[in-house]
C-alpha cells in the first residue's frame, strides 16, 4: 500500500536555529508477497521520484558551497565563514533500501556538482574504503545509476 503522501517534498524552515529541513515522502512500505525481509534490504534503486532527486539536488546545491566555490566567476562569491559552517545530514527510516534511497540522492548532487557520469561518482563511492560498506554497496546495477545521471544532468 503506497501513502496518499508518496512522491511529495516539503520544506521546513526552523529561523530561530538557522536549520533547513527537507522532506521527500516515499511509499511507507514496497513489499511483494513474494518478497521475503533479505529481498526488501537488498533493493539497490532508490524509490525516490526524478522529482524527488532534483528537488533533493537542488537544495544540496543552495545549502553546500561546492559548486559555488568551483566556479566563483559564474555565482557571486561566497563568504568562507558561511562555507565553514555548513553541516548536512541525510537521512531515511531504517531498513528496506534506505541506504539506496541516501547514496541515490548524495551521488546525484556529488555527479552535478563535479559535473562527473553518475557512473564515475558511484564508483569513486564504492572504491572509497573510508565509506562504511553499507553505503559503498547501496546502488548497484545500469537502471540505477543511469537515473541518478540523468537527474544530475537536467538544468
Amino acid at each position: 500500500m503506497v501513502s496518499w503522501q508518496a512522491g511529495k517534498c516539503d520544506l521546513q524552515v526552523d529561523s530561530k536555529r538557522g536549520l533547513l529541513l527537507l522532506d521527500l515522502i516515499i511509499p511507507a512500505s514496497i513489499v511483494s508477497e513474494d518478497e521475503d525481509e533479505k529481498e526488501q534490504d537488498d533493493r539497490t534503486k532508490t524509490i525516490l521520484t526524478e522529482h524527488q532527486l532534483l528537488v533533493a539536488r537542488d537544495f544540496l546545491a543552495l545549502a553546500l558551497p561546492y559548486y559555488a566555490e568551483a566556479h566563483p566567476r559564474l555565482h557571486a562569491s561566497v563568504c568562507k565563514s558561511y562555507s565553514d559552517s555548513v553541516r548536512v545530514l541525510i537521512t531515511a527510516p531504517e531498513g528496506e533500501g534506505r541506504a539506496t534511497d541516501v547514496m541515490s540522492v548524495a551521488a546525484c548532487y556529488l555527479a552535478w556538482a563535479s559535473e562527473q557520469p553518475a557512473g564515475t561518482v558511484v564508483d569513486c563511492i564504492k572504491t572509497e574504503e573510508e565509506v562504511p560498506m553499507i553505503w559503498r554497496d547501496a546502488m548497484r546495477g545500469d537502471e540505477a545509476v543511469g537515473r541518478i545521471g540523468r537527474v544530475a544532468r537536467l538544468e
